[in-house]
């Protein structure tokens, strides 16, 4: 988590300037003078070694806006930065027939996943998605709330205490988790 500190006189430095350019009148100014006060504030780490924890976490998002936009413009394959949990997604949407293939590459001494999309009869295979769960707001379910998606025809994606799977899987075992998206 990121906490924000301004100066002290902040509001005051913000006020005088303005006003000073406002006497001006250029609209450019007073931006270029907030952008200058904005850039006062100092950024300070809370948790350390958390940097990265709330983004690889919820970097599913950016995941399938990736893939749907891939698959929009009809290409083959996409690549994301690695991290442990798009994988286990990624492998999620493999088996469930959303995706041809997934793979961990190294370019550039950087991981990387290299998924391969899939098609149907040259149509995108993914329609759409839904987040659920978002870094604000966690959405869980047990075993016994989890429902079918779109009548049987599309998978939600669940985080749980085994790992991550999709619906079926996690009421067939009969466990529940965080409900982290639709896939249809």
């Amino acid at each position: 988590m990121l906490v924000v500190k301004r100066s002290p006189n902040i509001l005051l430095d913000w006020f005088s300037g303005v006003s000073g350019v406002a006497e001006k009148g250029g609209i450019l100014e007073i931006l270029v003078f907030a952008g200058f006060v904005l850039g006062k504030w100092q950024v300070e780490e809370k948790y350390p070694g958390s940097e990265n924890q709330v983004g690889n976490y919820f970097m599913y998002h950016d995941l399938m806006a990736r893939i749907k936009n891939a698959e929009m413009v009809n290409k083959k394959s996409v690549l994301m930065p690695f991290s442990r949990v798009d994988f286990e997604i990624v492998k999620v949407l493999v088996e469930a027939g959303y995706l041809k293939d997934a793979q961990k590459k190294k370019i550039n001494k950087k991981n990387v996943i290299d998924i391969k999309l899939a098609y149907m009869a040259g149509r995108p295979a993914i329609k759409d998605f839904k987040f659920f769960s978002r870094p604000g707001r966690r959405f869980y379910l047990s075993s016994k709330e989890l429902r079918p998606v779109k009548s049987g025809y599309g998978i939600a994606v669940i985080s749980t205490s085994k790992g991550i799977m999709n619906n079926k899987e996690a009421k067939k075992i009969g466990i529940g988790g965080e409900y982290l998206f639709q896939v249809w």
